[in-house]
Formats: structure tokens, C-alpha cells, sequence
């Protein structure tokens, strides 16, 4: 199951990168840069919650390590940026990985790399590409002899096999993780092994088989207590049940799942779930329940794309009751559906069982499409209405792209304003006119202003109107008036400017500073929450804080 995947993935990661970062500082002796500077980049990373702030410091930590020429470390980084993106920068990454690594006699290397490799290209249904990098993984592993690693690499090239329906060769690979597993006692690798050869003879209606390892998962799911397991047993159960035609049984099993898998959010389990729903109501002539369970398969396939042979069935029954019915819009929505899906089959076609294909074939079903468009377009104008629909979209995209572009060569014009000038209080405005204040207390409060400047008082963010005025031993509407008056704005303008002014002549000299999350600029500055201090720093320099930022982080990338 896809969500498996995304969980094995994440422990591998993080599991592998740790291995590397903390064996790396236990080799001071190779290591100039004082510890704390790493340890400071490491803790960034790991209390950031922004994908991009991640990003950020994990290239800090990156170029860190190649300027001490520290190997491990360099593939820290390049392992831990390929898990921050999705695309062929995943590939890009884990090649730098196993570039570096693959000479050196070290356990994980370079096997972690290439199932990144292979978790990627299965993502994206390359799946000649993953079963390849997973072998390279399971070749280095067998080097090394890393039985545990190996056992993870064996589980993804059978459950791809499995999913291939290629299940001679996927059963000989689980049994045997699943006699390593029992011999070395590891009862969680076990469920695991009984599960996925559960999953396989349920696919492959073996129902003797599945059933024996539904019962022998749900003895050892009494000792480890793995709910997830259990609900994908019962899952298991109910398709046997439908197999075995005893549907009634089956839609009372699948209908119970289907609200776990609804809460935990697991799409993949749910597409199962609905198809095998779909097949019993089929079986008890429910026609409607039948088609709304295979129309549920559907709409979870637009979500997740999994590459699920049966689906394929789903589509042939609701293309066939749209025809029967007339319904040409309907009948067009999934025959089209259906070809976008054998499109991703047909990328893989070398590994795909031809069997799978019954009264449909594309060429067929591309003609009629055909016809059916054809129908539509002498039923209405709605195919008109459409074309001139695309044409206004595609306008107002080119108006966007142009506005965007220009949006941005102002705010990069607007950011070399802000780093090119020197930041500083504006002087007081010269002038002869009378604000009705006498000119010994408009004095004295300026002069007032002028050390609470000098002293960069403001970045107290308890400052009000009152509280300074009580400082400068004066009161609120005097100090309002001569702030307006002289400084040319409300006294919330005069504050929220000088708290700008002032971050802004740190950020540009303060590395570390530059490293902080915008919450944690903005209380640095004076500010209450990051909300306010983006609102006054866009309207003081007309760009956002986080694009500032940004932009220094580009500008010391070239510097280096």
C-alpha cells in the first residue's frame, strides 16, 4: 500500500540520517568548525516546521560540510534534501549520495540511496526503474551482509511484484523474510511477512492460502497489538468472503472497515475496500449500491493514482451502464477517466499480465469516444461554449503570468532599494509653524524621541502611546501631536517604522539572525506576533519579510 511506503520511507530517512550525523560528530578529530555552529544548523532543521525552512538549513549544514570536506556529512545533506523534495531532484540527490559513498566499506551505503531511487520511480509508476534500484539496494546489502536492511529491500521489490500480479515470484520472496523473520524472533517483521502474503493469496483467489495467513496474523496481532493490521486483516477477510460468493458476509466485513480506513484517511485501503463492495452488491443484483461503491473507486483513484489492476474493471461497468442508460456525458466523463488510467498502466506494459485486458482496448474505445462527442455536439453547443471557456482561461493565465512576472521584477527592484540603502531615522521636518504646543515642551519631547531612538527603546513591545508619554513626562496629546507633526505620521506608523528600519540593519549584517523563523524576527524587532510585523514591513518597503529573507539567503548562495 502506498501509505506503507510513506511510512517505511520516513524511518529509513530518518534512521540513516541520524546514523550519519551523530557518527559524524564523534570524529572531532576531523572537524574544525566548532561543534556548536552545527548543532545550532541541526537544531534548525528540526524545529522548523516549514518545508522551505528546512530546505534552507539543511543547504546551510550542506555547504558547511563541503567546506570541511567532511564526506559523511556531505551525504547527510544530499540524503536528507532528496526526502524534502518530490521531484527528479529526489533522483538527482541520491545519485550525490551514492557517488560519494559507494567506495567506501561502510553498512547502509550506498543501499539506502538506491531505495530511495526505487521508492521514487514506484511513485511515479516507473516500475522497470524501481525493481532495477531496488536489486543495486539488495546488491550492496548483501555485501555488507545487513540482513534487517535487506529483509526492507526484499519487502518492496515482492509488494511491486504483488501489485504486478507477477505472484509466483512475490510468494518466494515473503516467505522467505518471513523464515528470517521467525528465526531471529523479530515479531513485528513477522506480521509483516504473514500480512503480505495474506494480501497476495487474496489477490490471487488462493483461498485456502489467505485464510491461513489472515488466522496466523490475527494470533500474533493479540501479542503486539497492531491495530492497523488487524483492520487490514478483516479487510482480507472480507474479499475472501466475496470470493467464496458469500457477498452478504462481505458487504457486512468491507461496510465496518470502511469507517476505520475513513477516519485514518488511508485512500488506498478504502479503493479496495469499494471495489470488492462494488463486486458483492454485483453479486446480490444491487445495481445502484453497485455503481455508487465502483463511482467511490473512481473518485479515490483521482486522488492518489494508484496503479491498482482492477480498477480497470470499475471503469468497463460504468462506461457500460452510462451507454445503456444514454447518459453521454457520463459515458464520456469515464471513458475518458478510463484512458487517462491505461495510460499509466500501458507506461509499465513490459511488466503487465496481458490477460488483464477483456472488452476493451483503447483503440477501441478512443473511436468511441468519438462517437460519443459527435452525439454531443448535434444534442448542443455546449463543446462551443467549452472552447471559448479554455480560450478566456488561457488569457487570463497569459495575464497572470505577465502580471506575476512584472510583480516580481518590482519586488526584486524593491528588495536592492531596501539592501543598498543605509537604514536610519528620517530627521525631524524643519518648520516655523505653530501646533498650538508651546515650544519648550515640543522641545523637550523631541529631544525625548530622539534618545528612545538612539536607544532603540521601541523594540519593547510593550510600548504604547501612553507608557512613552509617561517616560517623557508629558501627555498622550502632546506626544501624539508632535509625533504627527514632525515625524509626518500616526505614533503607531512612527513605531512600526522604526522597528523596520531597525530588523532590516540586523538582518543584513546577522547571519544567524537570517536563520529565524518570521515569528521569531518579529518579537526580535518589537513586534507582537509575525501577522503585524509582515503587515508594517510590506508597507514600509513594499515586499514581504519572508521574500527579504529569501532573497539575502540567494544573495550570500552567490557569495560563497
Amino acid at each position: 500500500m502506498k501509505n506503507k511506503l510513506k511510512t517505511h520511507k520516513k524511518q529509513i530517512t530518518l534512521f540513516f540520517f541520524l546514523l550519519l550525523f551523530i557518527s559524524s560528530f564523534g570524529q572531532s578529530n576531523v572537524d574544525t568548525l566548532p561543534s556548536k555552529t552545527m548543532e545550532e544548523l541541526f537544531s534548525y532543521y528540526e524545529k522548523s516546521e516549514e518545508k522551505e525552512e528546512k530546505i534552507r538549513y539543511i543547504k546551510a549544514f550542506l555547504k558547511v560540510a563541503k567546506r570541511e570536506k567532511h564526506r559523511q556529512r556531505i551525504s547527510a545533506g544530499y540524503w536528507v534534501l532528496s526526502d524534502l523534495y518530490e521531484d527528479d531532484r529526489v533522483l538527482k540527490y541520491s545519485d550525490s549520495v551514492i557517488n560519494l559513498m559507494s567506495e567506501k566499506s561502510i553498512k547502509y551505503y550506498p543501499s539506502v540511496a538506491y531505495m530511495k531511487k526505487g521508492y521514487y520511480y514506484q511513485k511515479n509508476y516507473q516500475y522497470d526503474d524501481a525493481i532495477d534500484s531496488y536489486l543495486l539496494a539488495l546488491e550492496y546489502t548483501e555485501k555488507h551482509n545487513s540482513r534487517s536492511l535487506a529483509f526492507s529491500i526484499k519487502n518492496s521489490i515482492g509488494s511491486l511484484k504483488r501489485r504486478l500480479q507477477i505472484y509466483d515470484e512475490a510468494a518466494i520472496i515473503f516467505k522467505e523474510n518471513l523464515k528470517y523473520a521467525e528465526k531471529n524472533d523479530l515479531k513485528n517483521r513477522r506480521l509483516n511477512s504473514i500480512m503480505e502474503l495474506a494480501n497476495l493469496y487474496t489477490d490471487s483467489k488462493k483461498i485456502d492460502s489467505a485464510q491461513n495467513y489472515i488466522n496466523r496474523g490475527k494470533k500474533i496481532y493479540l501479542k503486539l497489538n497492531d491495530t492497523l493490521m488487524l483492520h487490514h486483516l478483516n479487510m482480507n477477510q472480507g474479499i475472501i468472503e466475496c470470493h467464496k460468493k458469500n457477498y452478504n458476509i462481505a458487504i457486512n466485513i468491507l461496510k465496518n472497515e470502511a469507517s476505520f480506513f475513513k477516519n485514518k484517511s488511508l485512500n488506498n485501503y478504502l479503493i479496495y475496500i469499494y471495489f470488492y463492495l462494488g463486486k458483492s452488491f454485483e453479486g446480490i443484483n444491487k445495481e445502484g449500491q453497485k455503481i455508487r461503491a465502483y463511482k467511490k473507486v473512481d473518485s479515490l483513484f483521482q486522488l492518489e493514482k494508484p496503479v491498482f489492476l482492477f480498477i480497470r474493471e470499475a471503469y468497463e461497468v460504468l462506461i457500460n451502464k452510462y451507454k445503456k442508460d444514454n447518459n453521454l456525458k457520463n459515458q464520456l466523463l469515464y471513458i475518458n477517466r478510463f484512458i487517462k488510467y491505461d495510460s499509466i498502466i500501458n507506461y509499465n506494459e513490459r511488466y503487465l499480465n496481458r490477460k488483464i485486458y477483456r472488452e476493451y482496448d483503447i483503440p477501441k474505445l478512443k473511436s468511441e469516444k468519438e462517437t460519443v462527442i459527435k452525439q454531443m455536439k448535434k444534442n448542443n453547443a455546449f463543446f462551443y461554449f467549452v472552447i471559448i471557456m479554455i480560450s478566456l482561461i488561457v488569457v487570463l493565465l497569459l495575464v497572470l503570468f505577465i502580471y506575476q512576472y512584472y510583480k516580481k521584477r518590482v519586488y526584486k527592484q524593491r528588495f536592492e532599494e531596501v539592501i543598498n540603502s543605509k537604514e536610519v531615522v528620517k530627521a525631524v521636518k524643519k518648520t516655523k509653524e505653530n501646533i498650538i504646543i508651546p515650544k519648550q515642551i515640543s522641545e523637550a519631547i523631541l529631544k525625548g524621541l530622539d534618545e528612545f531612538e538612539k536607544e532603540q527603546k521601541f523594540i519593547a513591545n510593550n510600548i504604547t502611546l501612553s507608557s512613552l508619554a509617561k517616560e517623557l513626562n508629558t501627555n498622550t496629546q502632546y506626544l501624539s501631536k508632535v509625533v504627527n507633526y514632525y515625524k509626518g505620521k500616526s505614533f503607531s506608523a512612527y513605531l512600526s517604522d522604526l522597528r523596520v528600519s531597525y530588523i532590516i540593519e540586523r538582518l543584513k549584517k546577522d547571519a544567524i539572525l537570517r536563520k529565524y523563523t518570521v515569528k521569531a524576527i518579529a518579537k526580535e524587532a518589537g513586534f507582537n506576533n509575525a501577522e503585524s510585523f509582515s503587515k508594517a514591513f510590506f508597507k514600509a518597503k513594499g515586499i514581504k519579510p519572508s521574500y527579504f529573507l529569501k532573497e539575502l539567503e540567494k544573495r550570500d548562495d552567490n557569495l560563497l
